[in-house]
């Protein structure tokens, strides 16, 4: 009942899968054409219908507050689950990402990481309290610490670099032969896997 509630704000067809957040009873859905519905599970009533006016491109990621897409804009949403309008201060149309994605967002506590074509990524920060930037040469964000990021690079190292500046701290060889970044280290936020939700 939920989904063909929510379908009612789509018009075209469903180009991602679509985020069941039980914990917030809700159900989320995005099409073709970049509108977003979102539908509470239990009751079937609609939430939210956002009209983003580009593709979604890769996944859809949530938090506890806010759900994040991308699309061929190219731009980065970061949208309230409570009603649907854009949370990044200053950003009312999304967050314009300077190339094209190639895949969904990845959210960490206080950051969003974007890979772009070119090799290159993006970070833009949820509070904007830092400066954001974007480094190159990377394949996918692999870990967050609270003094460094873990990033997989198109060389097969892992380089290091600071949260707030994306400035290279160290880089390493891979700890095996074929590593491709899908797991990481206990005790660290894993962002390399899941579709882009927070594992802790």
């Amino acid at each position: 009942r939920a989904l063909q509630v929510a379908q009612v704000g789509i018009d075209a067809a469903v180009v991602l899968t679509p985020l069941c957040l039980p914990e917030k009873d809700l159900l989320v859905l995005a099409d073709l054409d970049g509108t977003v519905a979102a539908a509470e599970i239990r009751t079937s009533q609609a939430v939210f219908t956002v009209e983003l006016n580009a593709r979604p491109v890769g996944w859809m990621a949530a938090d506890e507050d806010a759900l994040y897409l991308v699309t061929s804009f190219p731009r980065l949403h970061v949208l309230d689950l409570s009603d649907g309008h854009e949370r990044l201060e200053g950003y009312t149309r999304g967050y314009l990402l300077p190339a094209m994605p190639v895949g969904g967002p990845v959210v960490t506590k206080d950051s969003v990481y974007v890979a772009l074509e070119g090799g290159r990524l993006q970070r833009v920060g949820k509070e904007l309290k830092w400066p954001n930037w974007t480094a190159t040469g990377i394949r996918r964000v692999l870990a967050q610490w609270p003094d460094r990021v873990a990033l997989l690079a198109e060389d097969g190292n892992i380089r290091f670099v600071r949260p707030e500046t994306g400035e290279t701290l160290t880089a390493i060889e891979p700890p095996a032969p074929g590593f491709d970044g899908l797991s990481a280290a206990r005790g660290n936020e894993r962002v390399g896997a899941g579709f882009g939700q927070r594992r802790d």
